[in-house]
């Protein structure tokens, strides 16, 4: 059932990058929070910047210059995301760009900092230059280093030939896995 966070009575207060908030009861456990998103080629991320749209306010513009810092105090305050989704269906070379390539693929996984890792080396972005990486894994929040996570399938890196492949040539056809 569609509910609004914003009209939720019910809340709670949180310290976001120093200032107090009030979010909904519903964010909280013991709920399960899945964060969904498209794959984009965006080095601010995508499955951790999804959680900007959770801040209970309209002028979210003032977050963009201590991004980092407002996604992870979200991240901790509703104590993590529980599954992160990260729908490669149609992957985006551009954090605005409309018209995606066709990969037909999915990354799943509990450790939301792991599926953000494995999404941006996909597009070809390096994990140790993403801010909001690289700060998850100071606080202890998720795995950041590829060598460390486990991606289960076939060899992850002929996977990520064939899809940076695929995103080069633009074709459309569906991505398919061996």
């Amino acid at each position: 059932m569609p509910f609004n966070l914003s009209d939720d009575v019910n809340t709670k207060e949180v310290s976001i990058a120093d200032e107090k908030m009030r979010f909904s009861h519903i964010l909280f456990k013991p709920n399960v929070f899945v964060s969904t998103h498209a794959l984009r080629r965006y080095e601010k991320g995508t499955i951790l910047k999804n959680l900007l749209g959770l801040t209970p306010d309209r002028k979210k513009v003032r977050f963009h210059k201590k991004l980092e810092t407002v996604l992870l105090d979200v991240y901790e305050a509703i104590g993590g995301i529980d599954l992160a989704v990260l729908d490669c269906t149609y992957t985006y070379l551009t954090p605005t760009k409309d018209e995606g390539v066709n990969t037909n693929a999915l990354l799943i996984g509990r450790d939301a900092v792991a599926v953000e890792t494995v999404g941006a080396l996909l597009v070809d972005l390096n994990p140790e230059r993403m801010p909001v990486i690289q700060e998850a894994m100071k606080r202890g929040l998720g795995e950041g280093n590829v060598e460390k996570i486990e991606v289960l399938g076939e060899s992850f890196e002929d996977f990520k030939d064939r899809f940076l492949n695929l995103l080069k040539t633009g074709r459309k056809g569906r991505f398919q896995t061996g």
